[in-house]
């Protein structure tokens, strides 16, 4: 008898970031109060979207005759 267990305790497990879904276009820093505004062509710029699969089990057994 045999078992694998994958993400047993069941964490989130996000889709590694690729660079095409994470580029910046422009930095603007305003000099007089320090703030920066990002601009960014993806609207989701920084945020996980997509997850890995969650919790797997496999059993195995092996029957001899």
């Amino acid at each position: 008898m045999r078992a694998n267990f994958y993400n047993i305790f069941n964490q989130t497990n996000f889709v590694p970031f690729t660079n095409s879904e994470q580029t910046i276009r422009t930095i603007n820093v305003n000099e007089i109060t320090g703030t920066r505004t990002v601009t960014s062509p993806n609207g989701a710029f920084g945020q996980g979207l997509t997850a890995l699969a969650g919790r797997v089990i496999e059993l195995q057994a092996r029957f001899s005759f």
